[in-house]
């Protein structure tokens, strides 16, 4: 086993990462990070995105896809010898069972998408590579993902987990009556199964004399003949940046320590739309935005009518803390909660405009009345409304590549 050794700055970044994972965010968030591709299509409403259980699921009309998913989330497990079965009958009298669920989801373009949570790259690390990107005439990208990745990790020490056979897969293990499944790997929703593997990617690419960095974590690079490569990972998606050459050589490094496959050039990224435009000088403008976002707020929740708004708030807008009395119930107060913090993500990502306006409506998450739903449907107005704006990065210099470069 490869001890992982952590720096003070990476405990800081981490710690400071966890503190801003505030729950009621995090479930809102993640899913929006783990609908995928922010190019959109294959829906009619983002309410077709939502996680179902195995039972709904079937009750679905889309119930064929579903079994065949299922059927190749088996296969999965095969190829990686995930499970022993392991009859009741031989159990050790101690064991601890534990049950399992699905959480079924179809990704933006209409395919199935399974849950998953890790160590993650810092978004200001990605719009810094972005920019990178902009600036050096030569970088291309691609985006490798790690199958089943989870199931890649190793456990490390000696835990002995069984769970119940998964519905749906009785014909594959049997029936619940006859046996539990014995884990050979860490699967999805086990506390170990992220570290696992972020400790497995960490040594395969060390192993391989790439540099991680002290900043972030999740930022691996290298220099060869001179150059500057680099990659940096969020759950399995692993983009890489740098010299045709470069890129084709850290694909062919991951291949060869994951199954992984190319997802081809980044034209999206956590979420994000991202159209990268090479311009005849060389540099390249840079653009993110979010359609699949802007299709959640229009489709789930009740926005005002009119013309859209010019500004994020009402100009002189003060959000006040209520006295209780116009308190929103919890099912609304859940909802202003969700709403907040899609805002929150899109701000982050490909709306820094909206900044201020997002800040004011998170300052009354645990407690919103009316005044303060009516400040968020007016920014999410604002927002759907001027839905073509995004980020735009477009250096006014270039970069060779050189460490010798002045920033």
């Amino acid at each position: 086993m490869m001890d992982v050794v952590v720096s003070a700055a990476e405990i800081q970044y981490l710690q400071a990462k966890a503190e801003l994972d505030n729950n009621e965010l995090k479930a809102e968030i993640m899913e929006l990070a783990l609908v995928g591709a922010g190019i959109g299509g294959g829906f009619a409403n983002t309410n077709k995105l939502k996680v179902m259980n195995y039972r709904e699921a079937m009750r679905s009309p889309d119930r064929a896809s579903w079994e065949e998913e299922i059927k190749s989330e088996y296969e999965r497990f095969q190829k990686f010898n995930a499970f022993t079965v392991v009859p009741c009958s031989e159990l050790p009298s101690d064991a601890k069972i534990m049950s399992t669920t699905w959480a079924m989801k179809k990704k933006t373009n209409g395919k199935v998408v399974e849950d998953s949570m890790l160590e993650v790259t810092n978004p200001n690390t990605i719009r810094i590579v972005w920019t990178l990107l902009a600036m050096i005439p030569k970088w291309v990208t691609i985006i490798i993902d790690v199958e089943g990745a989870f199931l890649q990790g190793k456990f490390t020490n000696g835990e002995q987990m069984h769970i119940d056979v998964p519905d749906g897969m009785e014909k594959f293990y049997g029936s619940q009556e006859d046996g539990v499944l014995l884990l050979n790997v860490p699967i999805y929703g086990t506390k170990q199964a992220a570290h696992c593997f972020y400790q497995t990617l960490v040594k395969e690419v060390k192993d391989r004399n790439y540099e991680r960095s002290k900043a972030d974590p999740c930022l691996y690079f290298l220099r060869r003949n001179g150059r500057l490569a680099v990659m940096v990972s969020w759950v399995d998606d692993i983009l890489a940046l740098g010299h045709p050459e470069d890129v084709k050589q850290i694909e062919s490094d991951l291949q060869s320590a994951f199954v992984s496959k190319s997802e081809g050039e980044m034209k999206e990224y956590i979420g994000n739309k991202v159209d990268v435009v090479r311009k005849s000088d060389g540099r390249a403008k840079i653009k993110v935005t979010q359609p699949v976002l802007v299709q959640k707020l229009r489709d789930e929740f009740d926005l005002p009518g009119g013309k859209t708004p010019k500004t994020p708030a009402v100009p002189g807008q003060v959000l006040s803390k209520g006295d209780g009395s116009d308190a929103l119930n919890l099912e609304e107060s859940t909802k202003y909660r969700s709403g907040t913090a899609l805002c929150m993500y899109k701000m982050q990502w490909s709306r820094p405009d909206i900044y201020n306006a997002t800040h004011d409506c998170a300052r009354h998450m645990s407690a919103p009345n009316e005044s303060h739903m009516n400040a968020l449907k007016h920014l999410m107005k604002y927002a759907v409304g001027t839905a073509e704006r995004g980020l735009v990065l477009y250096p006014d210099r270039m970069w060779d590549g050189s460490s010798e470069f002045k920033f």
